[in-house]
């Protein structure tokens, strides 16, 4: 394997990639991107990640369902969100404006691997410990503090599942291949449990469709980023 680009060359070339070709990364590939993804820094080294690996195949089936809904679920309400948003812009514009978009961000061509990266741990174990501490040590606002650190442990949890799927789009870069972290499979995943793709009680976080890309999109414009400098 060739070696691996430097991180400003590695950051500036990774791109939303759609479009894939037919033919996919074998799985032991697949596995390979899965497991460098663990170096991702977390909070505490709790590594509060796990995947589920969706075929190239069952994904496919599962994205021509998805696009189909884009037009009767997703539409609308991103119409009536424009409106509220842009309000010197006609119905006609809104629809082609929002239809264009929607288009564009939610269609999915060829077949990628989908990765569905579920959190694991949680507040819960840190409100098993907590609770086991003496009586003699506790303060006076103890169940106050329980609840903070459980809420706390849940946040840097989510920062640390976020991080690691940058690091499998970082890794997925790395090899020249296309990636692209996608929301919707968090709100259908009830779904996806009922027909036996997901186990049931996953803490679902996000889907990252990754394969061989077929084009990759223009360098999209970046914002500087704002910084306070504190001496």
């Amino acid at each position: 394997m060739k070696p691996f680009p430097r991180w400003g060359d590695l950051s500036r070339s990774r791109r939303s990639v759609r479009s894939f070709l037919e033919e996919a990364p074998p799985r032991e590939d697949i596995a390979a991107l899965i497991q460098e993804a663990r170096w991702a820094p977390s909070g505490g080294n709790r590594q509060p990640w796990a995947v589920v690996a969706i075929s190239p195949g069952r994904t496919r089936a599962l994205l021509d369902r998805w696009q189909a809904r884009l037009w009767t679920w997703v539409l609308p309400s991103y119409v009536g969100l424009l409106a509220e948003r842009r309000p010197e812009m006609s119905e006609s514009e809104l629809w082609s404006f929002a239809q264009d978009r929607v288009a564009q961000a939610g269609s999915v061509t060829g077949h990628p691997w989908l990765l569905l990266v579920h959190q694991v741990g949680g507040g819960e174990q840190s409100r098993h410990h907590l609770e086991n501490t003496p009586t003699a040590r506790r303060s006076a606002d103890f169940e106050a503090r329980i609840e903070r650190a459980v809420q706390l442990t849940e946040d840097v949890g989510r920062c640390s599942v976020g991080l690691f799927a940058h690091h499998l789009h970082l890794g997925a870069a790395a090899r020249g291949w296309g990636s692209c972290l996608q929301w919707q499979w968090v709100m259908l995943q009830e779904e996806l449990e009922q027909e036996g793709v997901l186990p049931s009680g996953l803490a679902l976080r996000c889907g990252v469709v990754v394969g061989h890309a077929l084009a990759h999109p223009k360098v999209p414009e970046r914002e500087a980023v704002q910084v306070s400098w504190v001496d």
